[in-house]
């Protein structure tokens, strides 16, 4: 019978994919509102979000039903498969905004149009600039509330939509949704975006895998950080943040808060707060998020040796450490660290530890900050000037994070090294380019 039918091309099967994206975001803006289960006196945030999910979901069936629903699909020709792609990601973002909008036109928070479009922006592209004013630890009117118990407008919902955001726009918004479509047209759309990490030859296969890895980090960054002090459900957007490099925090004061609790035991956890532990796992986390997911099936089937053999891997993890040890020195020259109740050995190993988490946050593009910005300042002009290399460098092709990618960077430096050793070789001898 299908047969007998026309097949659906054009704009018709651009807006009838387009509404299977949109039921997507329906789920996507409903998803926050669990969290009312443990903080039912946020109730106030259901209307927000329950009139984003339920926008989503009816303009999606309406587009769905309206135009491919029951009908076959054609393959997408021309330039169909990037407009779908921009119209997802344009889309997105408006999803993402129109909480905090709504909240805004019903007098409960104090984010524009443009300010709502920026935060959601900056959430799925795992940018990390933030114009976010209520975190846990901010009253109404946007200064610190003691000991974390601030009174901001559904603090724990949002924050969570924001964190929720990020994790989706690392993982892939357009592998969640070509996975969907399957078929032809997930494929072109997934390569469309510059995808090229199949793991499988099935494209919905890969995805689950995917996806799978990333949510595996997830559980064991929230149980990590849950064990080193943090309240469960900071831990929760904190590792969902960190494995999506993109750096927003559930506090203002981003991690560098965790310091005004060590020792002591946060509502929400069980353990005193160890910050140092907090960081170096925020920093894994990280980590994690720039190595390209071909990488991260090797080291969870243990071939650790075609894992450290890989040359991002090599490459990286020498341009960093490079950079961190001039770094340190630079820092060690900036900061006078022989004071009289200071030694010399403890406040180098408070510039050491500064110094080394803000380079694995420029290398990563995450954007996590564990010290006030007068500290970053201090720190002084080459760890400046070396993350923002970092930074423009990027992380693994195929990864979470941005930047040129250290792919590029890694054969632009073969080929330097080739050239150079062809240069002042001897005329009867030869280096083959491979």
């Amino acid at each position: 019978m299908n047969r007998l039918k026309k097949e659906v091309t054009g704009f018709r099967l651009v807006f009838g994919y387009l509404g299977i994206f949109f039921v997507f975001l329906s789920l996507l803006n409903a998803l926050p509102l669990i969290f009312l289960a443990f903080f039912p006196e946020e109730w106030r945030a259901a209307i927000p979000f329950s009139i984003s999910a339920g926008s989503c979901l009816v303009l999606g069936l309406i587009l769905y039903f309206g135009f491919i629903f029951k009908r076959p699909k054609a393959r997408f020709q021309r330039f169909e498969e990037s407009l779908l792609l921009i119209l997802i990601w344009v889309m997105a973002v408006i999803s993402g905004a129109l909480p905090f909008f709504v909240a805004n036109l019903m007098g409960n928070m104090t984010m524009g149009f443009s300010e709502s479009i920026f935060e959601s922006a900056s959430a799925y592209s795992t940018t990390g600039l933030t114009i976010f004013k209520d975190y846990l630890d901010t009253n109404v009117l946007g200064a610190a509330a003691p000991l974390g118990e601030g009174v901001s407008f559904c603090p724990h919902i949002f924050t969570y939509h924001r964190a929720q955001m990020q994790f989706v726009g690392g993982v892939g918004l357009v592998l969640l949704v070509a996975s969907v479509l399957g078929g032809q047209g997930g494929t072109s759309l997934y390569v469309t975006e510059g995808h090229s990490d199949k793991l499988l030859p099935h494209l919905g296969k890969s995805a689950k895998l995917i996806f799978g890895i990333y949510l595996l980090y997830t559980v064991i960054g929230v149980i990590a950080l849950v064990f080193s002090g943090m309240p469960w459900f900071e831990a929760i957007c904190t590792s969902m943040s960190s494995l999506s490099g993109g750096g927003f925090s559930p506090r203002s004061e981003n991690i560098y808060a965790y310091r005004a609790f060590e020792g002591t035991v946060m509502p929400g956890s069980f353990v005193p707060v160890h910050p140092l532990a907090i960081e170096a796992i925020v920093s894994i986390l990280v980590i994690l998020s720039c190595i390209s997911f071909v990488l991260h099936t090797f080291l969870l089937r243990g071939r650790f040796k075609q894992f450290f053999k890989d040359d991002e891997i090599r490459y990286a993890s020498a341009m960093i450490g490079t950079f961190m040890i001039v770094a340190f020195f630079g820092a060690c020259t900036n900061i006078n660290i022989e004071l009289a109740d200071n030694p010399f050995f403890y406040n180098a190993g408070y510039i050491a530890r500064d110094t080394a988490f803000y380079m694995i946050q420029a290398a990563t593009n995450a954007g996590f900050t564990n010290t006030p910005l007068t500290r970053y300042l201090e720190l002084g002009k080459p760890l400046l000037y070396l993350c923002t290399i970092l930074m423009i460098v990027g992380g693994g092709a195929g990864s979470c994070a941005g930047g040129i990618k250290q792919y590029r960077m890694t054969i632009a430096f073969k080929d330097l090294i080739h050239k150079l050793r062809f240069r002042f070789a001897p005329s009867r001898q030869r280096y083959p380019k491979t």
